[in-house]
């Protein structure tokens, strides 16, 4: 029971709680005086006592009227699914759902559902790091994602910060005012939500044969062709090693480049009818955007109209059990 307020810094409050409800009206003062181990100490009005609480009170009661408002882009149920989706802007696709399954529109190779649904969450749950107290005049998105379902038309909208070259500015239909609102983002933020339309495509399809199905394997390289049975009904290391075979980059559709490829590989059934092909070329090398260089293989297969890119060690692997 506290005689003297200004021993406890009650006098002079630095934090007034005022909570209302139906039943009850409370009034609790937090001292402008710390404890040795820097506790608060607080009382309620109408109650003589003074009660020492948590120093986490003061990082609670500091917060700004912004620090409550909600960043986040979307406010819908997070099971929603949507029916078409749309990418407009710097790389442009879409999708439309069928039956449960989500197909690219022009889509040059089979889509992994698994990663659609995996970006759908990603959009969902995006955040931004804060609102844009003053937004200036002339947004103009360089993405616009838009997700159309029963009872859904959300869009969403991305526009670099012209003051700052590290940050975007984000909007959506879920914000205040409808895309009048607009919200920080890091590039980081963003890395899940602005993918190119290879990021969708199934990495193993180009390479998802039938094992069982082999009885020859056909290699050309070096201007020398080797033919070799297997038995269908054994494992076999290189028809394995092919199996298990990802692409890690898409280099595009080119039968101009694709006729300069002098590596083959065949696989074939005991009839000689083909089970999988498969040509490469030369190493391409890559930089990073931290300069580190990788070496991937340009191929070809009979299961992709795209070349896609594959690690040269497995590549050379492959070769090297070939012969």
């Amino acid at each position: 029971d506290a005689a003297d307020l200004k021993k406890y810094g009650l006098d002079t409050p630095v934090f007034a709680l005022h909570v209302v409800s139906a039943n009850k009206d409370q009034l609790t003062k937090l001292g402008s005086v710390r404890a040795f181990d820097g506790s608060l100490y607080a009382q309620t009005e109408g109650d003589s006592k003074v009660h020492l609480v948590s120093s986490s009170w003061d990082s609670l009661l500091s917060k700004l009227p912004a620090d409550f408002r909600d960043t986040k882009l979307y406010h819908g149920a997070m099971t929603t699914e949507f029916d078409q989706i749309k990418v407009s802007g710097k790389n442009a696709y879409e999708f439309s759902r069928k039956d449960g399954l989500y197909q690219m529109k022009d889509a040059t190779e089979p889509v992994d559902q698994k990663a659609v649904r995996a970006w759908l969450e990603q959009i969902k749950a995006l955040r931004g790091a804060a609102f844009i107290e003053t937004p200036k005049s002339g947004f103009k998105p360089e993405t616009t994602i838009s997700l159309k379902g029963e009872g859904v038309d959300y869009a969403l909208q991305v526009a670099p910060d012209r003051d700052h070259p590290q940050q975007f500015e984000v909007t959506s239909t879920d914000l205040p005012g409808g895309l009048k609102s607009r919200v920080l983002a890091s590039p980081r933020a963003l890395d899940s939500i602005l993918l190119k339309p290879e990021a969708f495509f199934d990495s193993k399809s180009p390479f998802r044969f039938d094992p069982g199905q082999v009885s020859i394997v056909r290699i050309k390289d070096g201007g020398e062709t080797k033919e070799t049975k297997v038995d269908p009904a054994k494992p076999d290391d290189l028809i394995q090693a092919i199996a298990n075979l990802a692409v890690v980059r898409y280099l595009g559709v080119s039968p101009a480049r694709e006729k300069k490829f002098s590596s083959r590989l065949s696989l074939l059934k005991s009839d000689g009818s083909l089970v999988f092909d498969m040509a490469w070329g030369d190493a391409v090398v890559e930089k990073s955007e931290a300069g580190v260089e990788s070496r991937v293989i340009p191929v070809k297969t009979s299961l992709s109209k795209q070349i896609v890119g594959v690690p040269e060690k497995l590549i050379a692997a492959i070769a090297g059990k070939g012969r």
